[in-house]
């Protein structure tokens, strides 16, 4: 068969349409799309702002005395989160609670030196431990500062309930939800996240946290590609680059069907289980108008009602 000219030109638009498919597939970020919480960004931000350093073998206190803060992880975290939330509604939080992550730690180091600790307890999401939620314990009123519900693959229908009273449900969280969906929740709520590690392998890293403050998706199925976070460790460890302050990336992310784990690798090719997630619940953060305010929204209530007033009488 003669092929025509025209027959001839539809192929090579075949063929290079395909090469373009193929290209598009094979270049991942080119399908992908990056979700922060609110104000942050990967390039825009000063990550400083909400990445604890943390203090290994400081001086504290006088003479030979050192501190130590290799259990300290959670409490770092911690102090990332409560950060976040004093720096986008620094009204919110408790007044007196130190400012900046870097003085919130410290606070923390002062208050419960080298212990290890879980984002649960600090933040409280559990109540039952003894070091107690920090920022209620010292600073502020019962509040439900943190929330944890249970991490698993297809989540469930029974809500989620205050720490204090089993009566009030949190809106929009389970008793156990999948990852995709409490990062949902976390984003459309602005809660930072603490990511709870455990090792996947038996040797070669100890338990960890670190903070989440955004994800990569896939387009093409919306899939969780990668997690940003931050790394507050400074153990010594040069395969962590644990003295580098910023923004990080997961160098893999992906789901284990057969163990029914989320696993992630981190720097120097560390890789754990996603154990669970913490994060800051913003309806505990709540700010009471200024006397000031209550006088504008009644005087706008009272200019509302006039005009309706008005518009009844001359049947507008």
């Amino acid at each position: 068969m003669r092929l025509t000219p025209t027959l001839i030109l539809s192929s090579r638009i075949l063929s290079k349409a395909a090469l373009c498919a193929m290209a598009c597939f094979s270049a991942g970020t080119l399908w992908a799309k990056d979700v922060f919480l609110a104000g942050l960004s990967e390039t825009g931000t000063n990550w400083a702002l909400f990445d604890v350093s943390k203090n290994i073998l400081k001086g504290y206190g006088e003479g030979e005395t050192y501190f130590y803060d290799s259990e300290m992880c959670a409490f770092a975290t911690s102090a990332n989160m409560l950060a976040y939330q004093q720096w986008k509604n620094p009204n919110s939080v408790p007044a007196d609670l130190p400012q900046g992550t870097q003085a919130i730690y410290a606070d923390m180091q002062d208050k419960y030196w080298n212990t290890p600790s879980s984002p649960d307890v600090i933040l409280g999401a559990y109540t039952n431990n003894q070091i107690s939620c920090y920022p209620e314990k010292y600073y502020g009123e019962q509040r439900d500062y943190a929330v944890s519900p249970g991490l698993s693959r297809w989540g469930s229908s029974i809500p989620y309930t205050s720490s204090y009273d089993s009566s009030v449900e949190i809106d929009g969280l389970y008793v156990s939800m999948s990852l995709g969906d409490i990062l949902k929740w976390a984003f459309e709520h602005d809660a930072p996240m603490s990511l709870n590690l455990q090792p996947l392998y038996e040797a070669g890293t100890t338990a960890h946290a670190v903070t989440c403050w955004g994800a990569r998706y896939s387009d093409l199925d919306n899939s969780i590609v990668s997690l940003f976070y931050t790394d507050s460790d400074d153990t010594i460890n040069n395969d962590q680059e644990t003295e580098r302050i910023g923004l990080r990336i997961t160098n893999e992310f992906g789901y284990d069907s057969e163990k029914g784990i989320w696993w992630c690798e981190l720097d120097g090719n560390l890789r754990y289980q996603l154990f669970n997630v913490t994060l800051l619940n913003p309806e505990a953060f709540y700010v009471i108008p200024e006397p000031s305010a209550f006088g504008l929204l009644a005087g706008a209530f009272a200019l509302a009602l006039l005009v309706a007033r008005r518009r009844r009488r001359s049947g507008c």
